[in-house]
């Protein structure tokens, strides 16, 4: 038992430096006006149901704003570059520089991301 004690604190010892990270899911209507259409493009192009799940991963907005950010730089690039070669990686990268824009799942109503 005293071996137990001994280790207990050395484990809690360890542990004192540790630092847990947790994403919020946002509690706004926008966000969940967000997450209903996830579930309804989620039924309607992969028939899968997930009415049941009480809440969306956060980490599909960031994906969800990636995706747009990208599909802009390509967008950009094809139309404004004399060769519209959306393959020019260094391109798409000095469309996306800088730019801001109102995130369509935003967290709060004011969210803009750079």
């Amino acid at each position: 038992m005293e071996n137990d004690a001994a280790r207990d604190e050395q484990a809690k010892e360890a542990f004192q430096g540790m630092i847990t990270y947790t994403v919020a899911v946002p509690d706004t209507d926008r966000y969940r006006e967000f997450e209903d259409q996830v579930k309804a493009v989620t039924k309607e192009h992969f028939n899968v149901d997930i009415d049941n799940i009480e809440s969306i991963s956060s980490y599909a907005q960031n994906l969800y704003d990636a995706i747009y950010m990208y599909a802009h730089a390509v967008t950009d690039t094809y139309y404004t570059t004399l060769d519209g070669d959306v393959r020019n990686g260094k391109e798409l990268a000095n469309y996306m520089m800088n730019r801001t824009f109102q995130s369509g799942s935003t967290f709060d109503e004011g969210r803009q991301v750079v």
